[in-house]
Formats: C-alpha cells, sequence, structure tokens
C-alpha cells in the first residue's frame, strides 16, 4: 500500500509538473501576442523562440510575424517610389 501511495504522489507530482510547463507556455504565447500587436517584432520573435517550435500556434505567430516584416518592407519601399 505504502508504494502505491508513493507511486500515486510521484506521479501527480509529475502531471503538476506538467501542467506547469504548458501554463508557462501559454503564458508566453500570450506575452509573444501583445507584443505582436503593439508592433514590437523583435521582442515577439524573442518569446516564440522560448516555446516549442513544432507548436502549431507557434508556427502560425511566426508566419504573421514575417508577412508584418514582409508588409512593412514593402510599404518602405512604395513611400520611396512615391516621395
Amino acid at each position: 500500500m505504502y508504494l502505491f501511495l508513493a507511486i500515486s504522489i510521484g506521479a501527480f507530482s509529475v502531471v503538476m509538473v506538467t501542467n506547469a510547463i504548458v501554463f508557462i507556455l501559454l503564458i508566453t504565447l500570450k506575452q509573444a501576442a501583445i507584443k505582436y500587436e503593439a508592433d514590437e517584432l523583435a521582442p515577439c520573435k524573442s518569446l516564440l523562440e522560448q516555446c516549442l517550435p513544432d507548436d502549431p500556434e507557434v508556427v502560425i505567430n511566426s508566419a504573421a510575424i514575417l508577412f508584418k516584416e514582409a508588409g512593412l518592407q514593402v510599404q518602405c519601399v512604395y513611400i520611396r517610389v512615391v516621395a
């Protein structure tokens, strides 16, 4: 009985640690979204690099950053041409 109790407590600890890691990753993704909306793309990239690279949200957010950077570059070229 004591061995089962120790295994149960150990499994509970693993679940708690796993939940904590997932929570930290979610917070990091939310912070990256805030930076993205504020047009702070470098800090946003840095936060996304702390997440799992194969996470679908990270892939989509990274693509959004690239799109926004490309849009800014196109706007700069357009302003140079028009001005």
